[in-house]
């Protein structure tokens, strides 16, 4: 039976390993959530299929984000191998950047970082940001980010921190041909550029051209739940015109090897 047979069914794809790799914990003021909780979202994992989700925190995103963080650590250790967690740094709080990634990585048990240069109002090239990559670049961490800015400033980036997966946000949402020429070619240069395909709001055919563009290896399933209901973004794989393997790769083959380049065990 093909995923997309499995899915039309409602059936859970639990003979594969799927993982969504962007999504959040909690509530947020400008948009009605529902079922943000962990229990909320570990509902909706199991009837779709979904393993592990890697969440990081509404309120580390917002105003507080040692709580967020510890908010995220709570969950990641009441469900083990269901939930990874991001933390979450401030680069408008430079001094205490070390500190808040040591304590996310090493105390808290989190596997990777979260970075949100729009919500924080900083741009991800700023110097605070570079305390960030430059940590991160010795640990051979991954970095998810809302956006590392344009294709050329975040050629310079992983340039720069060749040890850091730097995984894109949204980007693998839509096409445009000419941002995935330039992705493409950055791509080809920097292997260690991911994108994730979350978007709400999505076109025929897009997930396709991206395919094509960059390849399903360097693709990742994200859905921003609670944002975003994960069963409609986990759709836009499954109903794809792509190959099951592409498909297998999206759904968690990609992050499945990114969580081994970074030296995190995947769940299985």
């Amino acid at each position: 039976m093909t995923i997309r047979s499995l899915a039309s069914q409602g059936a859970p794809l639990t003979r594969y390993h799927v993982i969504d790799a962007h999504a959040h914990l909690g509530r947020y003021p400008n948009i009605h959530v529902v079922h943000g909780d962990a229990e909320g979202i570990l509902g909706s994992m199991d009837r779709i299929g979904i393993q592990t989700t890697c969440l990081s925190a509404f309120r580390a995103l917002g105003g507080d984000y040692h709580r967020g963080n510890d908010e995220v650590a709570s969950v990641v250790a009441r469900y083990p191998g269901r939930f990874l967690g991001y933390g979450v740094i401030n680069p408008n709080y430079p001094d205490d950047i070390e500190a808040e990634l040591h304590r996310c990585l090493d105390a808290l048990g989190l596997f990777a970082i979260k970075l949100h240069p729009t919500m924080h109002n900083y741009p991800p090239d700023g110097p605070a940001y570079h305390r960030v990559y430059t940590a991160m670049q010795v640990r051979q961490g991954l970095v998810l980010s809302h956006t590392f800015g344009d294709p050329a400033t975040l050629e310079r980036l992983a340039a720069g921190y060749p040890n850091v997966t730097f995984l894109v946000a949204h980007v693998a949402g839509t096409y445009d041909p000419a941002l995935a020429e330039s992705y493409a070619v950055l791509m080809e240069a920097r292997p260690n550029v991911f994108l994730d395909t979350v978007l709400s709001q999505v076109y025929y055919g897009d997930l396709e051209q991206w395919v094509a563009a960059v390849g399903a290896s360097r693709l990742v399933f994200g859905s921003d739940v609670p944002f975003n209901d994960n069963a409609h973004q986990i759709g836009r794989i499954t109903h794809a015109d792509i190959s099951e393997e592409d498909k297998r790769m999206i759904l968690g083959g990609t992050m499945a090897r990114i969580l081994e380049r970074i030296g995190h065990t995947p769940y299985r």
